[in-house]
């Protein structure tokens, strides 16, 4: 299952990041369909870094920001490893098999797969934002 999570780890493939950044990341991957809030990326973070698979850092960044400061996230060697082991995981999931997307058929195919996963994506963390925002009320 496509879980924030699992975003996360994707787009710290990409490098280290703050949180925010890391949430552009994944619109932007994901060609806006699919977004991530604060309350999931955060805890998510912190669960990855429990998990010994993302370090942190802070920097404060100085006046043109106020003094506040930043917390960067970044893979660890096992990080790296699950970060691989989670993308094989989506690719199977689409089924991108080696060499599916050689032929303009396969491309197309492939694209459906990835914008129906997206779509999949963003209904999942909707739903568990509704899910807390009710949790809340009561």
């Amino acid at each position: 299952m496509v879980t924030a999570r699992t975003a996360v780890l994707q787009a710290l493939r990409r490098g280290p990041g703050y949180g925010r950044l890391l949430m552009r990341r994944v619109k932007e991957a994901t060609g806006a369909r699919a977004s991530l809030a604060p309350g999931s990326v955060y805890p998510s973070l912190r669960a990855l870094e429990r998990a010994g698979l993302v370090r942190k850092w802070t920097v404060v960044v100085g006046r043109a920001r106020g003094g506040r400061s930043r917390t960067y996230y970044e893979l660890t060697v096992a990080g790296v490893r699950e970060a691989e082991s989670e993308a094989r995981a989506l690719a199977a999931l689409l089924g991108a098999g080696p060499g599916v997307a050689t032929t303009p058929a396969g491309r197309a195919a492939l694209r459906d797969r990835v914008e129906r996963a997206s779509e999949l994506f963003e209904f999942a963390v909707q739903a568990r934002e509704a899910l807390a925002r009710a949790r809340r009320r009561a």
